[in-house]
């Protein structure tokens, strides 16, 4: 099997994957509250889909921050998988521009401030290593081959001159 193809098969797994990571546990806090000398153990569970309908909500309340929130969770989630229709440069650009934000926000989700780190969570830090490597590696190919920064040719170029 020729490497190209098997890239695009590995990357197009890897974003389909991520996007399932959206309704998967992401990590889980625990907080003691001490109520009279009694303590109690709360675990909050973070999911994807939650931090999206906590967006959806602060946008209906007319907070701008939801907005922010929410293309951040679709760019975290989305991107690699919407980005599978277009041409290969345009989606390893795509790719290897959204991965450094969106690793940094799922690292955020996944290992500082919590208690446990979930199976959602460590798959789609892993995906976006996938994605990132995959995108890298075609951006890589295109350079090396001379067609990164080659424009395509017009298809009115020949009947302007007739």
């Amino acid at each position: 099997m020729p490497f190209v193809p098997t890239v695009a098969l590995v990357k197009k797994f890897a974003a389909w994957l991520l996007a399932c990571c959206f309704v998967l546990p992401l990590s889980t806090c625990s907080q003691e509250a001490g109520v009279d000398q009694r303590l109690a153990v709360k675990e909050s569970t973070l999911y994807g889909f939650d931090k999206a309908r906590e967006a959806v909500g602060e946008i209906a309340a007319v907070n701008p921050e939801g907005a922010f929130t929410l293309l951040v969770v679709l760019c975290v989630f989305f991107v690699p998988a919407l980005s599978l229709r277009l041409g290969a440069k345009a989606q390893s650009l795509i790719c290897a521009i959204c991965a450094g934000p969106a690793c940094y926000v799922l690292f955020f989700w996944v290992f500082v401030f919590v208690t446990r780190r979930r199976f959602g969570g460590v798959l789609a830090i892993a995906c976006w290593a996938i994605v990132s490597i995959a995108s890298l590696t075609t951006l890589w190919k295109l350079w090396r081959g001379g067609q990164l920064f080659r424009k395509k040719a017009s298809r009115l170029t020949g009947a302007a001159r007739g």
